[in-house]
C-alpha cells in the first residue's frame, strides 16, 4: 500500500525504485497489449447474415473486420485503408467477386493483402482454377470456423 505522505524524491531514479511492483506489472501489461499487431479484414457480402456469422467466429481474435455489401464498396474502402485479407464473396450484384477481385489486385500489394474466394456455389469451378485465377485460398459456404481461423493465421504468416 503507498503511503499518504511519502517522503520527498530527488531524482527519477527513487522515483522508479519507489514505484509499487504491482503498477509496474500493469503498466508493462499495459504495453504489451497496445504493441499488439492488430490485423484488418475487409469482409465483402451482399448477405448481411455472413457478416453477422464471421464477426462471431473471430470474435475472440485480435481483428479488425469491416463490412462492404457489395464489390464497388470495397473497391473503395480498399483505396482508403489497408487490409491483410479480403475475404470476397463470389456471387454478388453488380459484378461478381472474382472481376473485384481482378481489379482489387491492381491496386494492392499482394504480398501485403490475401484476397479468399468465399463461395457456396462453385459452378464446376474448381479450387485450383480460383488460385489460377488469382485469389489467394478458397473457403466454401458454409465455412466451419476452426477452418476459417486456420486460413486466415496462415495466410497472415
Amino acid at each position: 500500500m503507498i503511503p499518504l505522505i511519502s517522503p520527498p524524491i530527488n531524482n527519477v531514479f527513487e522515483l522508479v525504485t519507489t514505484t509499487p511492483t504491482n503498477m509496474v506489472d500493469i503498466a508493462t501489461k499495459f504495453e504489451h497489449s497496445v504493441q499488439k499487431k492488430t490485423h484488418n479484414i475487409l469482409l465483402v457480402d451482399d448477405d448481411p447474415l455472413v457478416e453477422i456469422v464471421i464477426r462471431a467466429m473471430l470474435a475472440e481474435h485480435n481483428f479488425n473486420i469491416d463490412f462492404a455489401p457489395s464489390a464497388i464498396e470495397a473497391m473503395l474502402m480498399v483505396s482508403q485503408g489497408n487490409y491483410d485479407i479480403i475475404l470476397m464473396d463470389i456471387v454478388m450484384p453488380e459484378f461478381t467477386g472474382t472481376d473485384a477481385m481482378l481489379k482489387l489486385k491492381k491496386h494492392i500489394n499482394p504480398a501485403s493483402t490475401k484476397i479468399i474466394a468465399h463461395t457456396a456455389n462453385k459452378d464446376g469451378v474448381s479450387d485450383s482454377e480460383y488460385l489460377n485465377l488469382g485469389f489467394d485460398s478458397v473457403l466454401l459456404k458454409p465455412v466451419k470456423q476452426s477452418v476459417l481461423i486456420e486460413m486466415v493465421k496462415s495466410l497472415l504468416t
